[in-house]
């Protein structure tokens, strides 16, 4: 059910996204279309009766001129790395709950599909050229810290040996969940 609600999340999406007014900002369309997959994903459950519980977290981005917009809900995060330093954009939605047995356990506050709408949090970035921009599931962030994801984006500009190395350490050190990633690189920037 998770790979079914994370699927239409990313469908609905790209497809709400560039259906909106021409006149709308891209901090408005971000918004507008991750309510409408949450929306989906919603409506799904109502017929997946086996899925009850469905839900997704998202990060969705847009860059647009020199700006980044953000868009999210959930624990999924991104980050900007810039001049050799990580920066954590997002805050996660989460809340950590001790179970009756006294384990800690994460709680989502937020994601797409728990209602019909839900909150969702938009932000603006403005971008400096080989500025990279990292969007990551939650998979890669409870197996690495920040401050080894900061390391090893340090030790390359190459995007895709930076993917790699991530995946890699995270199934290292347990891989317990779906690692998902997007790593960014801005080359230059209009005017610039």
């Amino acid at each position: 059910c998770g790979a079914f609600a994370s699927s239409l999340a990313i469908s609905s999406i790209r497809d709400a996204y560039y259906k909106g007014p021409m006149t709308e900002t891209p901090a408005d369309a971000l918004e507008r279309a991750l309510q409408w997959a949450s929306a989906s994903i919603f409506y799904a459950k109502q017929e997946k009766r086996e899925c009850d519980n469905m839900a997704s977290t998202a990060v969705a981005l847009s860059i647009v001129h020199k700006y980044a917009y953000i868009a999210y809900a959930g624990d999924s995060r991104a980050y900007l790395f810039r001049k050799g330093f990580l920066t954590r954009l997002t805050t996660d939605h989460i809340q950590e709950v001790i179970t009756e047995k006294g384990e800690k356990r994460k709680v989502l506050e937020r994601a797409l599909g728990i209602q019909r709408e839900t909150e969702i949090d938009v932000l603006r970035v403005t971008l400096e050229p080989m500025d990279r921009i990292l969007l990551c599931s939650d998979g890669l962030t409870d197996e690495i810290p920040d401050e080894n994801i900061e390391e090893i984006l340090r030790q390359s500009p190459n995007i895709r040996a930076n993917m790699r190395s991530l995946v890699h350490l995270a199934n290292l050190r347990g891989g317990h969940d779906n690692i998902t990633l997007i790593l960014v690189r801005i080359r230059s920037l209009p005017g610039q």
